[in-house]
Order: C-alpha cells, then structure tokens, then sequence
C-alpha cells in the first residue's frame, strides 16, 4: 500500500492542494497524511524585522513571536480538521498534525516514517508586506528517494 503526503505551510488558506491530494489517495487507495510545519524561526525573524525598521522593542517582539505560532498552531489545526473531514466524505484514510521544526527535515522524516511515495508540497502565497516583513526564506527541498513530488502553488 502506497502513502500520500500533503505539506502545509501554517498560513495557507486554499484547499485546492487538499483537494488533488486526497483524489490521488483515494485512485491509489492510499491513506492521506497531512502536515503543517511551524518553523520556529519565522516568528523571531519576524520579531527582528520589526525591531530593525523601529516598530518594536525586543520584549514586545518576544511577544509577538509567541502570538504568531500560537495563531499559526490554530488555524493550522482548523485546516487540518477541514481536510480531514473532506477526506473522510471521500473515503480516504486521514492522519494530521502539526509540528514544530524545519520544513524540510519534516517532509523527509515524515515522507520515511510514513512510507510515502507521493509528496505534494504547498508553496505559500505571499505578499508584498510579507516578503518585506519574513524576507527571503527558500524553501530548501528535501531529497526524497522514491517519492513523486509535486509542488503547488496556492489559489
């Protein structure tokens, strides 16, 4: 039996990726794994870019960063739910969850862990603020031997 798996950022709001994965779970009759990756850097990047251009202090800041993972953990569980759901209406077998460390490193344990051998990727849209705000932070995609990977862009 092959696995599926979706990676999420925690700031997506499009189901379209949800979608295409959980159609190619169920022609495969594979079970769907779902992930969001809270990278713990994002929130004290943010805070140092505040900090930078003079917006914040470095307390206030800490606090910020704090607020941040705590709103990205929550929507990121309401996402979860919502594509759960989704793929039990479906019929597809469906675990989540969310978890805190690199995108990269997350992917290819969970792609080794899980028996994957498809892998869609979904690529954050971003504003002008945020780029300007989060600064350019690549996706480093992990080697993932024996894997179809797809990356999707969001609606």
């Amino acid at each position: 039996m092959s696995n599926v798996l979706l990676l999420v950022p925690p700031s997506a709001e499009s189901l379209s990726a949800a979608r295409k994965a959980i159609e190619l779970a169920k022609s495969r009759a594979s079970k769907l794994f779902v992930t969001i990756a809270l990278d713990p850097e994002e929130g004290r990047r943010l805070s140092e870019r505040f900090a930078e251009i003079g917006f914040m202090g470095e307390k206030i800041g800490d606090q910020v960063s704090q607020a941040l993972r705590e709103e990205y953990s929550l929507r990121g569980s309401h996402l979860l739910d919502e594509v759960a759901q989704w793929a039990a209406r479906e019929g597809v077998e469906c675990e989540t969850a969310v978890e805190v460390g690199d995108p990269a490193e997350i992917a290819r344990s969970a792609a080794e862990e899980k028996k994957v051998d498809a892998v869609f990727l979904l690529s954050e849209r971003r504003s002008w603020l945020s780029r300007f705000l989060k600064g350019a932070q690549p996706f480093r995609l992990p080697y993932l031997e024996g894997c179809e990977v797809t990356i999707l862009e969001e609606d």
